[in-house]
């Protein structure tokens, strides 16, 4: 894999401010008595209500929606379901509301800030297709963030990993702890979304120190 390790360090990021999470942990958590797929939409549209950015679709609860998610609630739990031609795959199989509504949000939110789209503006698609999954791992992490500390710290470590598996594809790392141990390379990756730099050293540490 071609080794873009000086077009990512180079990469000038604007900051943009993260304001205190959408949702608490308790309150999501207050939700996990829902066992039916009626009950789980109504809550979902109203928690998507809240949310700080536009969510142009959501999951369709119980039905079929061709190249689309759905959802299915039952009295074992919560499924994550991708639809296509005619067939289902199951994405995500969850016991509980607190998780399956974590990759919901993902699904939902939007695939770049707009301190991202501003760096992807001046990339090259086809040439630099691996530093727009940079983008989208950033950005990700950053909506996880505006909605709730836990989600994001639990987006963090997911696509962190991956940026650590990256570095170890390009040669400059040679597994992934020496990946993770290149600092500036993982907080460049953090905050190519608009983290304020403080706040993906916090990231990086807490990650680090876990």
């Amino acid at each position: 894999m071609e080794n873009y390790e000086k077009k990512l360090l180079s990469i000038k990021v604007t900051e943009s401010p993260l304001n205190e999470s959408i949702f608490s942990v308790a309150e999501l958590i207050s939700f996990s008595l829902i066992k039916n797929t009626k009950d789980f939409e109504t809550t979902i549209v109203s928690l998507v209500r809240r949310l700080p950015f536009q969510v142009p679709k959501l999951p369709s609860f119980g039905l079929y929606v061709e190249d689309w998610f759905k959802i299915e609630v039952n009295l074992y739990g919560y499924e994550l379901i991708y639809c296509e031609r005619g067939n289902y795959d199951i994405r995500e199989r969850s016991d509980n509301f607190f998780d399956i509504t974590f990759e919901i949000f993902r699904i939902i939110s939007p695939s770049l800030t707009e301190s991202a789209k501003n760096i992807a503006s001046t990339i090259d698609k086809i040439e630099d297709q691996r530093l727009l999954i940079w983008l989208q791992m950033s950005s990700e992490i950053y909506y996880m963030f505006k909605i709730n500390e836990f989600y994001g710290y639990k987006s963090s470590t997911k696509n962190i990993t991956w940026m650590c598996e990256e570095l170890v594809r390009m040669g400059v790392a040679e597994n992934l702890q020496n990946a993770f141990n290149k600092k500036d390379h993982i907080i460049k990756g953090i905050t190519l979304s608009g983290i304020p730099i403080t706040k993906a050293n916090e990231i990086y540490n807490k990650l680090k120190n876990a």
